[in-house]
């Protein structure tokens, strides 16, 4: 892989997004790095450097988390979760599994997502593309199974009297 990696196709991307979707820390490396590892304060200029894994591992995380928001907003869970990379070499990985049980947390998602990415192994040929997909389902709402029971019940009460 060439010199820089994915953090020279960072290079243009401000540092407050990076950190919004890599996290602080990370988020800051790929800043630092993609403009030459210029240490921040006193900051060691060896904290710097990033690896394409640790970016990937980002994206993953950062998309895990969106489609954890997406899901709980529009009152669905996921059932099973794909994952696609698509390399700088034109080679594509798709794997998929299916969850052990349905659900919208965004840090499960990841988990799968991650195990996934492991699947994968190290190339060593630049990423080019993270897609992270879900098959999901309505989620059922409990409080108004409950209320419809509680109803039921109250109801044959009330023609016992």
């Amino acid at each position: 892989m060439g010199s820089g990696g994915m953090t020279a196709e960072l290079s243009g991307v401000p540092r407050p997004v990076l950190q919004t979707v890599f996290g602080r820390a990370l988020g800051r490396r790929i800043w630092q790095q993609s403009r030459g590892c210029r240490p921040l304060g006193s900051e060691p200029i060896t904290t710097c450097a990033v690896a394409d894994a640790e970016i990937v591992a980002g994206m993953i995380e950062y998309l895990g988390s969106r489609a954890g928001e997406t899901l709980s907003r529009r009152g669905r869970q996921a059932k099973a979760i794909g994952l696609r990379i698509v390399y700088a070499d034109g080679v594509a990985r798709i794997d998929r599994i299916r969850l052990a049980r349905p659900t919208n947390e965004g840090q499960e998602l990841t988990a799968a997502a991650m195990s996934l990415f492991g699947r994968s192994g190290d190339r060593g040929v630049a990423v080019e593309l993270v897609d992270l997909t879900v098959t999901s389902v309505q989620t059922e709402c409990v409080t108004q199974r409950a209320d419809g029971l509680q109803h039921a019940m109250a109801s044959a009460l009330g023609a016992q009297a």
